[in-house]
C-alpha cells in the first residue's frame, strides 16, 4: 500500500520584503546581500490557490565592530616607584562591546553582539600562556594575580560574539 502525495499547492502570491533600521521595506529577490552593520528583518507572505496564506518573519543582525578593551586594573601595594608593587598584583581586565547604533534619547539603539571572552598571555617573570595559545576567559572579565617577583607583561584583548576581535 502507498501513501498517496500530497496534493500540489500552487502559490498565487508572494511577497517578500527587507526592513533594515536605514531603509524598508525594500523587495527582496533572489541574490540579495546586505553587508552593512546594523540589524534586519525579512519578511515572506505567501498565499496559494486555496487562499491559506503563511507569513514568516526572520530578524537577523550584522556586527562588525570590535569590543572595547579597558585599561587592565592592577590593584596591590604600591612601591615607592609608581610603576612597582612590593605585594603580588592583581589584574583585572574588562571589556564591552558597543552599540551598532546608538542615538540619544531615542529607544532605537541597537546592541552589538556581546562580549564573548577576554584572551590573555604574559611573559617575563611569570609567564602565562603564549601567543599562539593564549588563556581564554569567558565573558567581559578576567582576573588572575601576578605573585612572582620581577617584570611581568601582559598582553590583551577581547573577542565578540560575532568574532570580532580587538587589537592586543
Amino acid at each position: 500500500m502507498t501513501t498517496p502525495a500530497p496534493p500540489l499547492t500552487i502559490i498565487q502570491t508572494l511577497l517578500s520584503l527587507l526592513v533594515g533600521g536605514d531603509f524598508g521595506p525594500a523587495p527582496l529577490t533572489s541574490g540579495t546581500t546586505v553587508s552593512q552593520e546594523g540589524q534586519y528583518l525579512v519578511h515572506i507572505d505567501a498565499t496559494d490557490c486555496s487562499n491559506l496564506q503563511s507569513v514568516q518573519n526572520l530578524t537577523f543582525y550584522i556586527d562588525l565592530t570590535a569590543p572595547i578593551v579597558d585599561d587592565a586594573a592592577l590593584a596591590g601595594d604600591a612601591a615607592p616607584n609608581p610603576a612597582w608593587f612590593k605585594s603580588p598584583v592583581g589584574v583585572t581586565i574588562t571589556a564591552q562591546d558597543p552599540k551598532l547604533r546608538s542615538t540619544p534619547g531615542s529607544p532605537s539603539d541597537i546592541a552589538g553582539s556581546g562580549v564573548k571572552e577576554i584572551r590573555y598571555f604574559a611573559v617575563g617573570a611569570q609567564p602565562m600562556g603564549d601567543s599562539g595559545n593564549p588563556i581564554v576567559v569567558s565573558g567581559a572579565s578576567a582576573a588572575f594575580t601576578v605573585n612572582v617577583e620581577g617584570v611581568t607583561t601582559i598582553t590583551y584583548w577581547s573577542v565578540d560574539n560575532a568574532g570580532n576581535a580587538s587589537s592586543p
